[in-house]
């Protein structure tokens, strides 16, 4: 079972996987946000069809998202809400994964709430290496929503566009407060 020409038109992000995790189909708007989020040429090669769902995914997230496609296999549509940031855009997103009736899932990312993102700290580099970088020498980022750990007490995650936009070499991923629960609420 193919998509449809109505499907494959939507504006919303759509692809097809089946249970072994491999994309079967993607529609055009897939192929458009890859394009649109530096995905650069080889992207659809990478991520397009043949190619395995979890390789997109940030390894400490693919338990969370494993258990979400286990749930459409079993017939539930699942729905979930997660943020992805542009340095100049907050974006808030909605996943849907829906059974189809050939045994596959289908996959809907739709876009729900965009807003100018403007830099309210407007740090500068030695701003950044003060508040940010941990005595260790990194700067700790949420492989979630993006935002940034202080260095110093109190623990605080700002959303720095600048580091969004060009992110540093001595950033490493952790998880912030708000989406550690959300992800890993055992």
């Amino acid at each position: 079972m193919e998509l449809t020409e109505d499907i494959l038109g939507l504006d919303s992000v759509i692809y097809v996987f089946d249970k072994t995790l491999t994309i079967v189909e993607v529609n055009a708007a897939f192929v458009r946000f890859a394009e649109q989020n530096q995905g650069g040429a080889d992207f659809r090669a990478k991520y397009g069809e043949g190619c395995n769902l979890l390789d997109m995914i940030p390894e400490r997230l693919r338990p969370f998202y494993s258990s979400l496609y286990l749930r459409a296999f079993n017939g539930e549509v699942v729905v979930h809400d997660y943020e992805c940031h542009t340095p100049s855009s907050y974006r808030l997103f909605r996943l849907r994964l829906i059974p189809l009736a050939d045994g596959r899932v289908a996959a809907e990312n739709s876009l729900r709430v965009e807003n100018a993102l403007a830099d309210p700290l407007g740090l500068d580099e030695s701003a950044i290496v003060q508040g940010y970088v941990a005595p260790s020498g990194l700067i700790i980022q949420c492989m979630h929503c993006r935002r940034i750990k202080t260095a110093t007490p109190p623990e605080r995650w700002d959303l720095i566009p600048s580091l969004i936009k060009k992110p540093d070499d001595r950033i490493s991923h952790g998880l912030c407060p708000v989406c550690l629960p959300l992800y890993y609420p055992d």
